[in-house]
């Protein structure tokens, strides 16, 4: 399992090569990142073909992954806005479903049924700005409550 932020990407490269806003929302016209034989339109299919390299460098190319956790914070840090929040809940959605990965094209299906999960569950960004500005964490029982168990 794997946990993809693109925004997390995007937001530590503002200063490296890579700072094209759309690469990481889903939005770019065209191929941002040549490698090879495979060109990335999107940040995000970058990030998990990254894992796959690692996997098969390690002899384990066969392990599939499963994305668990994805999203884009609505406010709270650089680039966080509901906007590009609502941006990429929908080319996030419609990404998924239209091709498999740039070294696994083959899991278009299995990349289908993993990944949706993962787009339409809230999810718990780690920065305390962002993360309190994302949907609230489960409530837990109360020390009283669970001693009285």
């Amino acid at each position: 399992m794997a946990n993809v932020y693109p925004y997390f990407a995007y937001v530590g490269n503002l200063r490296a090569q890579i700072d094209d806003i759309n690469y990481a929302l889903f939005t770019s016209p065209g191929t941002v990142v040549p490698d090879g034989s495979k060109a990335y339109q999107n940040q995000f299919d970058a990030i998990v073909d990254t894992f796959y390299s690692a996997l098969e460098s390690a002899g384990a190319g066969s392990v599939p992954i499963v994305v668990s956790e994805s999203g884009w914070p609505s406010a709270g840090g650089t680039a966080a806005s509901a906007s590009n929040a609502q941006t990429v809940k929908i080319t996030f959605t419609r990404g998924v479903a239209s091709s498999g990965r740039r070294r696994r094209p083959e899991k278009r299906k299995e990349r289908e049924e993993e990944s949706a999960l993962a787009a339409i569950w809230p999810t718990s960004f780690r920065s305390p700005t962002s993360r309190a500005r994302s949907m609230p964490e489960p409530r837990r029982a109360s020390r009283a409550s669970r001693s009285a168990e």
